[in-house]
C-alpha cells in the first residue's frame, strides 16, 4: 500500500517591518503637537486681547461696567500675564487659565444678568465655552476653528460697546458717556468716575417716577441716585437748610421712617414694602431752580456703600 502523502504545512512569512508606518505614527504625533501647541498660543492671544480691551474700557469710561470687580485692573494684568506665558508654549498654568475662565465667565454673567443685560451674559457663556475648546480635548481642526470664533465673540461684543457707547447696555438703561449725567429740568450734571453708574432713558424714568429728573442706578449692589428738580416762582426764595430739614422730614414721614443723622447730607431710615432702605438727602438752590439729590440703598448694605454715594452725590454742580 502507498501512503499518502501528508498535508505540506502552510508557513506565513512574518511581516516585513514597514519603516513608512513608524515614520506616519511619529508625523502624526508631531501634528498632534503642533496642533497643542497652536491653540494654546490662540488661547493666550484671547486672553491678552481680553485684557487689553478691558483696560481700554477702564481707561476711556466709554463702556459701562459690571461693577467693582470690572473696574479693578488687577484681573486684567493678570490675563495678560497668563496669556503671555501661553504665548510663548508654556502650558504650567494651563489649570489656572481654565480656572480663572470658568469662575470669572460665571461671576461676570452673573452680574451681567443682574443689570439684565442677556446678550452680555450669554457672550462670557460664549468665551468661556470656547476657551475649553481651544484647551481641553484633543485639539482638531474642528475644535480650534469653533474654540477661536467663540472666544472672540466676547472681545468683538466689548469693542463694539467701546466704539458705540450704549451698545451692550440693556433696554432701559443708557450708559454715561464720560461719566457725566447732565440735568434735563436744570442745568446741572453729576459725575461717577467708577463706570458703576448707568442712567435710565426718559421714557422709563416718566413712567415709573415722574418727578424725578435724573435717575442713576448701579443695579449690581441696587444703588439708586435721583434728582428732582424744581422751578421756584421768585429767585431764591428758599433756604437750602430749611429746604433740606421739609425733604428728609417728607422721605421719614412716607416712608415710616426717622431722621437718623442730622447733618448734610441728611441720613434718613425708611421702609415699604417690607424693605428697609436709607437714604442720603441733599439739596441745591440757586436762582429759581431747586433741586433734590437723593441717593439710596437696601439698609443691610448702606454701610458698605455709603461712601460711594455720598462721592456721587457731592459732585451735583449747576453749570456756570
Amino acid at each position: 500500500m502507498i501512503e499518502q502523502p501528508g498535508e505540506v504545512p502552510q508557513f506565513v512569512p512574518a511581516a516585513a517591518p514597514n519603516p513608512g508606518a513608524e515614520l506616519s505614527a511619529q508625523d502624526a504625533a508631531a501634528e498632534r503637537a503642533r496642533a497643542t501647541a497652536l491653540a494654546v498660543q490662540v488661547a493666550g492671544g484671547v486672553l491678552i486681547a481680553g485684557a487689553l480691551l478691558g483696560l481700554a474700557t477702564l481707561a476711556t469710561g466709554s463702556a459701562s461696567d459690571v461693577g467693582p470687580i470690572a473696574a479693578n485692573p488687577l484681573p486684567y494684568a493678570i490675563d495678560i500675564a497668563l496669556g503671555v506665558s501661553l504665548m510663548r508654549g508654556n502650558r504650567k498654568w494651563v489649570g489656572l487659565v481654565l480656572f480663572r475662565v470658568v469662575l470669572g465667565s460665571i461671576i461676570f454673567a452673573a452680574l451681567a444678568v443682574a443689570r439684565d443685560a442677556a446678550v452680555e451674559a450669554v457672550a462670557q457663556g460664549l468665551f468661556c465655552a470656547g476657551v475649553l475648546l481651544l484647551l481641553v480635548g484633543q485639539p482638531v481642526r474642528w475644535r480650534m476653528r469653533t474654540g477661536a470664533a467663540l472666544a472672540s465673540s466676547l472681545l468683538l461684543l466689548g469693542l463694539a460697546g467701546t466704539l458705540f457707547p450704549g451698545f451692550l447696555v440693556a433696554g432701559g438703561f443708557e450708559a454715561l458717556p464720560g461719566g457725566v449725567a447732565r440735568g434735563v429740568d436744570a442745568a446741572y450734571t453729576l459725575h461717577d468716575t467708577s463706570g458703576r453708574l448707568q442712567q435710565r432713558s426718559r421714557d422709563v424714568v416718566e413712567e415709573e417716577m415722574p418727578i424725578a429728573d435724573l435717575w442713576l442706578v448701579d443695579a449690581a449692589n441696587d444703588l439708586h441716585i435721583v434728582t428732582v428738580c424744581e422751578r421756584l416762582d421768585d429767585e431764591n426764595a428758599l433756604d437750602e437748610g430749611v429746604f433740606l430739614d421739609a425733604v428728609a422730614e417728607q422721605l421719614a414721614s412716607a416712608g415710616n421712617g426717622s431722621i437718623v443723622e442730622a447733618g448734610r447730607p441728611r441720613v434718613v431710615a425708611a421702609s415699604g414694602d417690607d424693605v428697609e432702605v436709607k437714604y442720603l438727602a441733599d439739596v441745591h438752590v440757586r436762582g429759581k431752580d431747586a433741586c433734590q439729590v437723593l441717593a439710596w440703598s437696601l439698609a443691610d448694605t448702606f454701610a458698605q456703600h455709603r461712601e460711594f454715594l455720598a462721592r456721587v452725590q457731592a459732585t451735583f454742580r449747576f453749570d456756570p
